[in-house]
């Protein structure tokens, strides 16, 4: 990026991560003998859906799958996706879990999904001044996470 500054661009920011808006701190929680990131599914759905310019509604999938980082190692990630099923759009992650071992229990793993999308089922979401009702089409799991979080 400093290239271009030689092309008098003064606006333009000396480090990519500065323009790609790269936080500096990762705020992660203790759960079990693992980490857990939450993005949350209100800023997932704020990203994706930041071009709308109508009240709608949005029918989501979710997927939660365990699946190993690397084969010589014991770490495993958990995340919880989420794609939107009448929109084509990337899917994002709302929270993964990294540890050596499964998330500790599905209650604990889950809640903070959970209480989010239990908000937004309830009340909707406004995204530039218009309502957005969100539906649950679905839940992807492989059988050991089926297992897992159905307790």
């Amino acid at each position: 990026i400093r290239y271009f500054n030689l092309f008098k661009m003064p606006n333009l920011p000396q480090d990519p991560r500065t323009l790609l808006e790269t936080p500096r701190i990762v705020r992660t929680v203790q759960m079990g003998s693992g980490q857990y990131w939450h993005n949350g599914l209100y800023t997932c759905l704020e990203k994706s859906l930041s071009h709308v310019h109508n009240s709608m509604d949005i029918v989501l999938n979710f997927n939660i799958d365990g699946l190993p980082i690397h084969n010589n190692s014991k770490l495993q990630f958990w995340p919880i996706l989420r794609s939107i099923y009448n929109f084509n759009t990337e899917p994002m992650i709302i929270g993964i879990y990294c540890g050596e071992n499964k998330p500790p229990t599905p209650n604990e793993f889950l809640t903070p999904f959970v209480n989010e999308l239990l908000t937004i089922l309830n009340n909707g979401i406004i995204i530039n001044g218009y309502k957005i009702n969100i539906h649950i089409r679905c839940f992807i799991c492989d059988t050991p996470a089926r297992s897992f979080i159905k307790g």
